[in-house]
């Protein structure tokens, strides 16, 4: 009898519903095994900033190049071309000088080590630039038999150095940007005594040249800002990266502004002279 009561009682108790406690228990036991089973979500990231230039956008710029220079070079030819794309001596220098400054962000100290160990393209660009272009100049002044003033001009333009648009063409172009600023480096620096040679024996004209302006511009407008843009690069290459999409269009807008800005300064005289 004593056996079968405690049975009864077992099965009783068993029946009985849970106290309001252990149900509390039961919950959050159950609970966290869930939350212990369930995977990890993943955090909620903020939504990024579309880009302000995009590299579509970008390339559409760049490869407009062509196209924004002889434009701006009409509207410098108007009436209203000086008041719109004015640009003084110091703002000229200034506007230069940062386009190489966005060009030495995309460079790097390698890229000139490589440069010193193939002196072979410098030197072929170096007699290019010293040979083959004034001789040309003087046959094409031939060719179109230029007045001697024109002619003149001409050969005295083929007798100057390589400038910061080259190097802008390079950049927009995927070239060798490195080899393009070392060869207006060394075209610049030895134009101080082969530009007046070679205008005396192309054209016969002499050419004076102030040699300290010219080495101070070489400095100025060339290897200070591509030495400061070394340096951004090596600093904050991340930010470096995150500035190209923006480089290349500034600097084919900026030169081509240059462009139009030198057109409109000398409209009148081009004009004048037929």
């Amino acid at each position: 009898r004593e056996e079968r009561r405690e049975e009864r009682i077992g099965l009783h108790s068993c029946r009985n519903p849970l106290s309001e406690s252990s149900k509390m228990r039961l919950s959050l036991c159950l609970a966290c095994a869930a939350a212990l089973r369930a995977p990890l979500r993943a955090p909620l990231r903020t939504p990024m900033r579309k880009p302000l230039i995009t590299m579509g956008l970008s390339k559409s710029i760049t490869d407009s190049f062509p196209a924004l220079v002889a434009g701006a070079a009409v509207v410098g030819a108007t009436p209203v071309g000086p008041t719109l794309l004015r640009l003084d001596g110091p703002k000229v220098t200034a506007a230069l000088a940062l386009t190489m400054l966005a060009m030495g962000t995309t460079l790097e100290t390698a890229d000139f080590r490589r440069i010193a160990q193939r002196p072979k393209p410098v030197a072929v660009g170096f007699l290019s630039q010293f040979c083959v272009m004034p001789a040309s100049a003087v046959v094409a002044s031939m060719i179109w038999r230029l007045p001697p003033a024109q002619a003149a001009g001409v050969c005295l333009v083929g007798c100057c150095p390589g400038g910061v648009a080259s190097n802008v063409v390079s950049l927009l172009a995927r070239a060798d940007v490195p080899l393009s600023i070392t060869m207006t480096t060394c075209s610049t620096v030895a134009a101080c005594f082969l530009t007046p040679i070679l205008a005396a024996l192309c054209a016969g004209a002499k050419a004076e040249l102030n040699r300290a302006a010219l080495a101070a511009s070489t400095v100025q407008v060339v290897l200070a800002p591509v030495a400061l843009g070394l340096a951004l690069r090596s600093c904050f290459p991340k930010k470096c990266d995150r500035a190209q999409p923006f480089l290349a269009p500034t600097a084919a807008l900026l030169v081509a502004w240059i462009c139009g800005s030198v057109v409109a300064k000398n409209s009148a005289g081009a004009a004048a002279a037929g």
